[in-house]
């Protein structure tokens, strides 16, 4: 009994450690630790190479692409061949977090660039006029695919759950038909913006 009593207090204090360091709260930390248990690795001492660390983001639903953790390893200054512990997964997972929030974000204005009257959806009408604004006149084929892409449920309009989903799911397919790596696509939009 007292080893039990002496390992939950180990624990909590692990717990309470990466709470303050990764900015996790000790749910998400527990969640973490109960994911990678649930794959039968080790949470203390244990190592996790790039694809049990897909695993892991995975099981705790959460659905990367690995083009975009490969991006936040080199954001954070981790070569991929690197074996994470769970104090830098629990890190990677905040920053991870935190990059969706910023990228929802930046969809969300985009999306209120498109919705000109701002009645909750793009219309076609809407979606034609902003691409002119932005010099991108386009023909009907195109706003046609634009449409079969976007507006999921066909009723013409589109909502923004909707266009958040065809965001997310174009971007790793977009990524993969160009040959373009997420770091590369970064660089290009950073140099483009300087005068």
């Amino acid at each position: 009994m007292n080893f039990l009593f002496h390992h939950r207090v180990s624990a909590l204090k692990t717990y309470t450690y990466y709470a303050e360091t990764s900015g996790l709260g000790r749910v998400e930390l527990k969640m973490l630790a109960k994911a990678i248990t649930s794959l039968g690795l080790k949470v203390e001492d244990g190592e996790y190479d790039f694809n049990d660390v897909v695993t892991i983001l995975q099981t705790i639903g959460l659905n990367p692409m690995p083009t975009k953790i490969k991006s936040i390893y080199r954001g954070m200054h981790i070569p991929a061949e690197k074996q994470l512990t769970f104090g830098e997964i629990s890190h990677l997972w905040a920053r991870f977090l935190t990059e969706r929030k910023h990228e929802e974000t930046m969809i969300r204005l985009a999306f209120e660039y498109f919705d000109k009257d701002d009645s909750g959806y793009i219309t076609s009408d809407e979606f034609v006029a902003a691409m002119s604004e932005l010099g991108d006149p386009l023909t009907e084929n195109e706003v046609a695919t634009f449409l079969k892409h976007f507006d999921v449920d066909s009723d013409g309009k589109i909502q923004y759950s909707e266009f958040l989903k065809a965001i997310q799911s174009q971007e790793e397919r977009v990524h993969s038909i160009l040959g373009v790596e997420s770091q590369d696509l970064e660089e290009m939009l950073s140099s483009q913006s300087k005068p």
